[in-house]
Parts: C-alpha cells; structure tokens; sequence
C-alpha cells in the first residue's frame, strides 16, 4: 500500500511541475505580458516555498521536477501547431 500512496505522489507532484512550468514558460509571458524574468522569479518562488512545505517529501519532489519537464515537453509537441 506505501508503494501505491508514492507513486499517486510522485504523479501528483508532476503534474503540479508540469502545470507550473507551462504558466510561468508559456502563458505569463505570451499572454499575459509579463517579462520571462518576472515568470522566472514567480517559478522560483513558488518551487522553494513548495519544497519548504513539503519537506519530508523532498525525494518525490525531486524525482517529480524531471518527469514534470518531459510533460511539459510532450504537452508542447503535442498541442503546439
């Protein structure tokens, strides 16, 4: 049952990366015009005070960040016409 609980926790923390990496890649700076530097501070921002809250998990998190990556990357090839 552990080996259940980590593997919903790693997917869930992917597609929270993935979501992230989409807004402060894709969305804040085409369509919101906000600077790529600003939309880097907000990733920034918003990944430390993930990994302070969740602390005890920071192996998930870890293992998550690449996996989100390669999402975003096929969620990019996929829809991007």
């Amino acid at each position: 049952m552990a080996h259940y609980k980590l593997a919903l926790s790693i997917i869930k923390y992917s597609i929270f990366w993935t979501i992230l990496l989409f807004i402060t890649a894709m969305y804040f700076p085409n369509s919101l015009n906000i600077s790529e530097r600003v939309s880097l501070w907000i990733l920034e921002l918003v990944s430390i005070i993930v990994v302070i809250l969740n602390y005890e998990k920071w192996k998930q998190l870890l293992i998550s960040i690449p996996i989100g990556i390669v999402l975003l990357i096929l969620l990019i090839l996929l829809f991007d016409s």
